[in-house]
């Protein structure tokens, strides 16, 4: 029914089955309601870079990464790589995996909450030897196997 009429047909029978005091945008966004397998959520999120103030005393390397559509090495140098690698960004020193960092917390944030704007606390990610703060983070997360495919993101690495 959704796919011949719509999102307002959903809610339609939402209310009809739970009755009137139910708030179908609640429920509409429980994904076995609402997604089928053929469906896909599109999530976006971006921070102000303008208005925060960040510490980076105990970090000696900074990186600036950026990925757009097909390309998922973020940052590459001759002792040094970073890549994006389905949800997670690995770093690579001397061609070896030394860090993998998880961007499913960002993801979920962004498409449970519908939220667009994050703070920087919520976009800063920190491990032993890392902070990445993620300023920009677009893609898709499919409905039937949850497989998220990111196609932009804009962010900084600081390494100890």
């Amino acid at each position: 029914m959704k796919q011949t009429y719509g999102k307002e047909s959903v809610k339609t029978v939402i209310v009809s089955v739970f009755g009137k005091n139910v708030n179908p945008d609640n429920l509409i966004s429980v994904p076995a309601i609402y997604e089928d397998d053929n469906t896909g959520n599109f999530f976006s999120f971006y921070t102000n870079e303008n208005d925060f103030e960040l510490q980076i005393a105990d970090y000696s390397t900074y990186i600036r990464l950026t990925k757009d559509f097909n390309d998922n090495n973020l940052f590459k140098s001759d002792s040094l790589s970073v890549e994006l690698k389905n949800t997670q960004v690995e770093i690579l020193q001397n061609g070896k995996v030394s860090t993998v960092i998880p961007l499913d917390k960002l993801i979920s944030t962004s498409v449970q909450n519908d939220k667009n704007e994050l703070n920087p606390e919520e976009a800063t990610l920190n491990g032993t030897n890392y902070k990445l703060v993620v300023f920009k983070l677009e893609g898709n997360r499919k409905a039937e196997n949850k497989a998220v495919v990111i196609t932009n993101m804009r962010a900084v690495l600081f390494l100890k």
